[in-house]
C-alpha cells in the first residue's frame, strides 16, 4: 500500500504535517491523504475549483 499525498498550503494543512528539508515554507507542506487510518487530512480542491466543479466530479446533485 502506497500513501497518497498532496500538497497544501501551510495555513491549512495540520501542524503535525512537515516540509521537506530545503523547501521554502512558502511551497507548502505534503500531508498524506490516504489511506484514512494515516491521514493527516482531507483532500482539498485547488483553489480555482467552484463548487459547481466540486459537485460534478464528487457526483452530487
Amino acid at each position: 500500500m502506497i500513501p497518497m499525498t498532496q500538497w497544501q498550503p501551510a495555513d491549512k494543512a495540520p501542524r503535525e504535517t512537515f516540509i521537506l528539508p530545503g523547501m521554502p515554507a512558502d511551497h507548502g507542506r505534503l500531508v498524506t491523504i490516504w489511506p484514512p487510518h494515516v491521514a493527516g487530512s482531507k483532500f482539498q480542491y485547488p483553489p480555482f475549483y467552484t463548487e459547481e466543479d466540486i459537485k460534478r466530479l464528487e457526483h452530487r446533485d
